[in-house]
């Protein structure tokens, strides 16, 4: 019905290109970017040394005799071989001095050391 040639687009005429194509922005070198670190790790503090306590526990335990029962210094905290305990106990204290992550090991050997003086005496 219809004619489709009366839907096509006309054609264009011929026009003459520019010789010199301006580009349309100017281009400059970039300077070097500064790196930034905003996630650097935060400055850890020294851990504080234990010497002190361990050489304190090493004399007390090597100067007293050890029960050989099972003794229970709290509710829920039974030692069975107080010898063994306390040989692994300084061993883990004196490997990771100063380690927050072992002060439970430095803190059982001195309830243990409280346990013993109030037994004692």
């Amino acid at each position: 019905m219809f004619n489709y040639k009366d839907f096509t687009l006309p054609k264009p005429e011929a026009t003459e290109l520019p010789t010199a194509v301006q580009p349309l922005v100017e281009v400059k070198a970039l300077e070097p970017i500064k790196p930034a670190y905003y996630f650097s790790k935060p400055k850890q503090p020294k851990p504080e040394s234990w010497e002190r306590n361990i050489a304190e526990l090493e004399t007390y335990f090597a100067g007293i005799t050890l029960p050989e029962e099972p003794i229970e210094i709290c509710q829920g905290n039974t030692i069975i071989d107080v010898s063994k305990f306390i040989d692994s106990h300084l061993a883990i204290v004196k490997t990771y001095n100063g380690k927050r992550t072992f002060l439970p090991y430095l803190t059982r050997l001195l309830e243990l050391k409280q346990y013993l003086t109030s037994s004692l005496n």
